[in-house]
């Protein structure tokens, strides 16, 4: 749910009926907000923003990007935490954005009919003790395989943004590896006898 986190849990099933609390509680500092809605002449394009995103973020869109009528579609935002963890990654401080474009019938635009761009900001105080800034990256999450695709970005770490092309909408978000441990430090070799 968005604004709770949970510590992971490890849950072994012996039968069917076997049963596991888990304790959520508000994650601190995150206000949950309603997405914003922009309308935009798909044959036009245009810049949809979201304050409540942060200053930096923005999604760009081409002339026929969401069809090529002047018929209104709309494209919707809102900051989450509500997404997946997979394979190796993770969103940067657990959150990410949502976009969603809904043509003028109601129906949802999976394919862009050319590719928009998505300034994704991030919040360096976010990033875990072992990591910077150039360990990131930014992704979408792609429903179909249930993993974040890695995206061609480009970085400013002076603003704390990158700048990607995308040609669908999902969720998106600054990724983390989560694979790989940080060298312990401060270590000492004795030598031993083996005899």
């Amino acid at each position: 749910t968005d604004g709770y986190e949970s510590t992971e849990s490890i849950v072994n099933t012996t039968s069917a009926n076997q049963t596991k609390n888990i304790t959520v509680s508000p994650i601190s500092g995150f206000t949950v907000r309603s997405a914003k809605a922009g309308s935009f002449s798909p044959n036009l394009g245009g810049v949809h923003t979201d304050q409540n995103i942060g200053t930096n973020f923005k999604v760009v869109l081409g002339a026929n990007s969401l069809g090529t009528t002047s018929d209104a579609a709309t494209v919707s935002t809102k900051l989450t935490t509500s997404l997946p963890e997979s394979g190796t990654m993770r969103p940067l401080g657990g959150k990410g954005i949502t976009i969603n474009a809904t043509a003028s019938n109601g129906l949802p635009i999976t394919a862009l009919g050319s590719k928009a761009t998505v300034q994704i900001p991030y919040t360096a105080t976010d990033i875990p003790v072992g990591k910077t800034e150039g360990d990131l990256v930014a992704g979408k999450f792609d429903q179909t395989i249930g993993e974040w695709k890695v995206l061609s970005c480009t970085q400013d770490t002076t603003n704390d943004y990158f700048t990607c092309s995308t040609d669908t909408f999902s969720d998106f978000a600054p990724l983390v590896s989560s694979s790989s441990v940080p060298t312990p430090t401060n270590l000492t070799a004795t030598a031993s006898s083996t005899t």
